[in-house]
């Protein structure tokens, strides 16, 4: 049975978000898996180089499902380092990104707060980004918040395996993202969301090459 979270993802799909999954599948199948391990080196690549600091004014935290209406260890990691590096006096600004992750529970933005609270973060220096169902729309939405500033430098701290499809998504929208890793160790201690970001990050880079190639409006609006 699919969660309430997963329901609200699948409901923020459009009937073109379902064809370019299933062309990214077919891609996948013609090319014997070559197109999928393109991406998935990339991903390695570029998630492994990716430094844990950067100096800018605001930094965008990705949120991450909540357990039991609380941060797991994967979402404390990318707290834990905005926490850090506002301490560090590195960044002025925390932008919390992430909706709900269950009908009743808090949001992913709100539950991101209370654990910056708890690291010594003071409110006015966290601002929460509560209406996104899904990465695209964290970004989006994020831009929104920035306003004028969006084509600025912005810190983007997420998981190591997350980063790649981040970019390019936050590329698409016009922003202008320095990436932030945020473990410290090697993102392959995480080889099952690892392999799934793979798949949907190739999702993603087809329908991408498919919207502009045929110059399909509907879906370059949905990422741009």
């Amino acid at each position: 049975m699919l969660s309430w979270r997963r329901r609200r993802r699948l409901e923020a799909l459009s009937r073109q978000g379902f064809k370019m999954l299933f062309l990214s599948n077919l891609m996948i199948f013609i090319s014997f898996g070559g197109s999928y391990a393109w991406v998935l080196f990339r991903m390695v690549r570029l998630g492994r180089n990716t430094p844990t600091t950067a100096h800018v004014r605001d930094v965008l935290i990705l949120g991450k499902e909540l357990h039991d209406g609380r941060a797991d260890d994967e979402f404390y990691s990318r707290l834990s380092r905005g926490a850090a590096l506002y301490q560090q006096k590195n960044i002025q600004r925390l932008i919390l990104l992430g909706g709900k992750t269950s009908k009743s529970g808090p949001t992913e933005a709100e539950a991101g707060r209370q654990v910056l609270r708890s690291l010594g973060i003071p409110d006015a220096a966290i601002v929460l980004e509560e209406g996104s169902r899904h990465t695209l729309e964290n970004l989006r939405n994020a831009r929104d918040l920035l306003e004028e500033d969006y084509q600025k430098p912005v810190g983007l701290i997420s998981s190591r395996y997350h980063l790649a499809r981040c970019q390019s998504m936050a590329e698409g929208l016009g922003m202008r993202v320095r990436l932030i890793a945020a473990e410290s160790g090697s993102m392959m201690s995480h080889p099952r969301p690892l392999f799934m970001e793979a798949w949907l990050y190739h999702w993603f880079l087809v329908g991408q090459f498919v919207a502009y190639h045929f110059n399909d409006r509907s879906s370059i609006d949905q990422i741009s």
